[in-house]
């Protein structure tokens, strides 16, 4: 949640939590396999009817980050 940002910064601001988190060393995560960010984002409608849409929109948009081939985000 992040109340009166832009939608258009979110790849700036992914881009920046994806190079953070490519230099983690993960307790038993292989070290030939570099750790992954996907996110998803969107923005609240005055629309929508709670905040459950809001949520299930972002949730999508990350899972299509995923299947799309990961390390990366979707803005719904």
């Amino acid at each position: 949640m992040m109340p009166g940002f832009d939608l258009a910064r979110v790849p700036a601001v992914f881009e920046r939590l994806r190079e953070s988190v490519q230099h983690l060393e993960a307790q038993g995560w292989p070290g030939d396999r570099p750790l992954t960010f996907s996110m998803g984002a969107t923005m609240a409608l005055d629309s929508d009817p709670d905040l459950d849409w809001v949520i299930k929109r972002a949730d999508e948009a990350l899972y299509r980050a995923k299947n799309n081939g990961r390390d990366r985000c979707e803005v719904a």
